[in-house]
């Protein structure tokens, strides 16, 4: 007021013919500077502006603090004129965006906020969007100006911006900037940009970047490497450090919010949002599917989308396998291998509502066991090949115990059938492997493969398993020898036909199967001696007499013959019927 008293005859012009108030000015505005302030500020902000510039990265914290008040007041002092110094705030405001003071932080925001009200859309982007894609390769540099971004989207004017919401939206979704966020700071930071992004869209514009925002925020979600403790991320809001969960939170109900946007029935599920964009989601991360290693971040987004997509990953199996296809073969990097097969058991775990929603995983369990699961059996030196091995039957096994669950047998023996021989090949040499893991899988998929295609398997290739499985009775692991037993179970209900048909036949093989499993009868561990029992308890039924004999040859060699003597009854009862 004083300047303008002072200078009257020179702003008299300006009084009597004074500009209205911009119509998109910032709200709520605490008050708009006098003409005079105004005025004076235009006239000076060239001066004070660089100088200021420089005090925001000043070592003292309090010079840093007082410049960041200063620097709203000047902005909103200065209107228009700012879109002429708008490259001298940004690169201020890039710097102390990451400042250790919060209050520095909050006084920026503000600034930018203020600046984006002045400064048409188009202009600032120009200085913005390639600042942002430089940034890419530091993940600080990167929150810093996406921080920056977040502020300058919701000050902008709606209708200026719209336009260049698809450009702002695909550069946020490229690759070097939604894979470049790695650190929670920055995930934080890109989705509050992206919420700024669609907040600022109409019911037109949100169609143009609906998908790409749908990545990206899946790359957000996306949390690799990122340990449970990080003390990474900083909120917008009150400077605190949200866990990974509470950022998961609301990248869903951003994707809630989107979905909303977009008219789709039932937003609060998302499950019209994931059919909608699964499929362009998927063909963006199969551009460079082919190139990936352990490093790539397009992986683990391929992680996100596939669980929380849930049932919409049926309709697009085809699609997926092709990468499985790819990624598993055996010549690809060892841990891509092992992160891609962990995926697909947990997917494979969850068939009913993930792969097999739609019915059609039934015709790829061939191509799943034969083409990516199977080579990744084989016996190699070295314990990364032992590794694989592990984890390549851990996912046989989730794949046949879920089937198992959803699927008849008669299905599932089926979908065995391309496959049954070389998958029993397999199984054989696995219960030899040296990894305790590898052994116990394997023995209790033989029993589940055995439970559902026994019937239709040839009895002689059958026959062939009953030496190896008497000798996992003899593991180091109880595990193992408890699988074991179950694999016994099974191997007997398929063979029992071909015994009580030609009983004197096999008559020196159930002698030999017998001795095998009775020196376990006097196991240490009850749960083993338990679990032996009930094998032979379904053994002596194919030749009591034979079992009787046997029991009689050794039971004065166990310390406990409670289990022998009811041996001997069942074998009492059974014998009339022979």
């Amino acid at each position: 007021a004083k300047f303008e008293a002072e200078n009257e005859e020179d702003l008299k012009d300006k009084q009597d013919f004074a500009t209205l108030c911009p119509e998109h000015y910032p709200v709520p505005p605490a008050k708009r500077p006098n003409l005079g302030c105004r005025t004076l500020v235009n006239r000076n902000l060239s001066k004070i502006l660089p100088p200021l510039s420089r005090d925001l990265t000043d070592w003292v914290a309090s010079t840093r603090l007082k410049s960041a008040q200063l620097l709203p007041h000047l902005i909103l002092a200065a209107e228009s004129y700012t879109t002429q110094h708008l490259e001298t705030l940004l690169t201020a405001a890039y710097r102390a965006a990451a400042d250790d003071e919060a209050g520095v932080r909050r006084g920026v925001d503000q600034a930018i906020f203020y600046a984006s009200h002045f400064a048409e859309p188009s202009l600032w982007w120009r200085l913005v969007g390639p600042h942002v894609k430089r940034s890419a390769d530091g993940n600080r540099q990167l929150a810093s100006a996406l921080r920056v971004l977040t502020r300058l989207l919701a000050g902008a004017e709606p209708r200026l911006a719209r336009p260049l919401l698809p450009e702002v939206a695909a550069a946020l979704a490229a690759s070097d900037v939604a894979c470049g966020a790695y650190g929670l700071d920055t995930k934080w930071r890109l989705l509050k940009c992206l919420d700024s992004l669609v907040g600022v869209c109409n019911s037109a514009a949100i169609e143009e970047i609906a998908e790409p925002v749908y990545y990206t925020i899946l790359a957000v979600m996306t949390l690799p490497n990122i340990k449970d403790d990080a003390a990474a991320a900083v909120d917008p809001c009150e400077g605190t450090q949200p866990p990974q969960q509470a950022l998961l939170a609301e990248c869903r109900q951003l994707l809630g919010r989107l979905s909303e946007r977009l008219g789709l029935p039932d937003p609060a599920c998302l499950a019209a949002l994931h059919r909608k964009y699964f499929g362009t989601c998927l063909a963006r991360l199969k551009r460079t599917f082919t190139d990936w290693t352990k490093h790539s971040y397009e992986r683990a987004i391929l992680d996100t989308l596939c669980l929380e997509a849930g049932p919409v990953v049926g309709a697009h199996l085809p699609d997926l396998m092709e990468v499985f296809r790819v990624c598993l073969h055996v010549d690809k990097d060892v841990e891509l291998r092992l992160k891609l097969f962990l995926l697909l058991a947990r997917l494979c775990a969850r068939s009913a509502e993930t792969v097999d929603s739609c019915g059609q995983l039934p015709e790829h369990i061939p191509d799943i066991i034969g083409q990516l699961i199977l080579p990744n059996c084989r016996w190699r030196a070295g314990r990364t090949a032992e590794a694989i091995r592990r984890v390549a039957v851990a996912c046989l096994w989730t794949l046949l115990s879920a089937q198992s669950t959803n699927d008849s047998d008669s299905t599932m023996s089926e979908s065995l059938k391309p496959v049954l021989d070389e998958l029993l090949t397999a199984l054989g040499s696995l219960m030899e492997d040296d990894s305790q893991e590898t052994r116990h899988l394997a023995s209790r998929c033989l029993g589940k493969v055995l439970a559902t295609s026994g019937p239709a398997m040839d009895a002689d290739k059958v026959h062939q398993f009953y030496p190896s499985l008497v000798k996992r009775l003899d593991d180091s692991s109880d595990a193992v020898r408890l699988s074991a037993c179950e694999a016994w179970l099974a191997w007997l209900g398929v063979t029992a036909q071909s015994f009580r048909s030609s009983p004197d036949l096999y008559a020196a093989h159930l002698q030999d199967i017998y001795r095998g499993l009775l020196v376990h009868l006097d196991d240490q561990d009850s749960r083993i001696r338990s679990a032996v029992y009930g094998v032979l308890a379904v053994a002596g039924r194919l030749h009591s007499r034979l079992l009787a004999e046997e029991v009689q040859r050794v039971r004065h060699k166990h310390r406990d013959e409670a289990l022998l003597t009811r041996l001997l009854e069942e074998c009492q009862r059974d014998s009339p019927s022979e």
